[in-house]
């Protein structure tokens, strides 16, 4: 299976170019404060550039609410990403996928999943280091790896073209996501680090495929 990307923070139509010619598969909006938070009205128009194989995703820290209502409404997402809370999923429900944000932690494999057990209509979720995303900071890949062996989980956190493939390999994702490891600055997304990092991931998702066929 083809490792998913999905590049993070996107806030301009440069961005936008560099992740469709890279051929992503996801592309992140950020709605809570953020360098790269993006209205609804501005984000929409700026997908509506995207072509349909790119996911479209909401990206929140701990939503409002009202503004997850509105940001639904006006951008129509087609994936929802956010630390999960009982308000949150249950306005989300079944209309729109949701993956939820673990944060690392000792008992991070317990916590997946128990939630998962909970929850089997959840199929993914997203591990990143603790605090909030885009701050360039690592999980522990130990922990990472123990979730993806359980789920389809997508490793985020201090990923850049340097590391992806060696995340890649201990952790074996689902999927990857970056942000400000694809940047020059915060929500300013660089198209040669991001073709680079694409590069990278996909590159050792063959050699990972070509060890499993001899």
């Amino acid at each position: 299976m083809t490792i998913k990307i999905k590049i993070c923070g996107i806030t301009d139509l440069d961005g936008i170019k560099a992740a469709t010619d890279a051929g992503v598969d996801a592309v992140g909006f950020v709605f809570s404060e953020s360098p790269r938070q993006v209205d609804p009205k501005k984000a929409s128009e700026l997908a509506s550039h995207l072509p349909a194989f790119i996911a479209r995703v909401a990206v929140f820290h701990y939503p409002d609410p009202l503004q997850l209502a509105h940001v639904m409404e006006e951008f129509k997402p087609n994936v929802i990403q956010t630390e999960p809370t009982i308000s949150t999923m249950e306005l989300v429900g079944d209309s729109i996928p949701l993956v939820p944000v673990f944060h690392d932690q000792e008992e991070l494999e317990g916590a997946v999943k128990m939630f998962l057990t909970e929850r089997p209509k959840i199929q993914t979720v997203l591990v990143e280091a603790p605090g909030r995303g885009g701050q360039g900071n690592i999980p522990d890949w130990n922990r990472a790896r123990s979730v993806a062996r359980v789920s389809r989980m997508i490793l985020a956190g201090g990923l850049n073209s340097n590391n992806v493939a060696e995340a890649i390999r201990a952790v074996k994702p689902y999927g990857v996501d970056v942000s400000s490891g694809v940047e020059n600055t915060p929500g300013s997304k660089d198209p040669t680090k991001i073709m680079a990092f694409v590069k990278a991931a996909r590159d050792m998702q063959a050699v990972l495929d070509l060890e499993v066929t001899r």
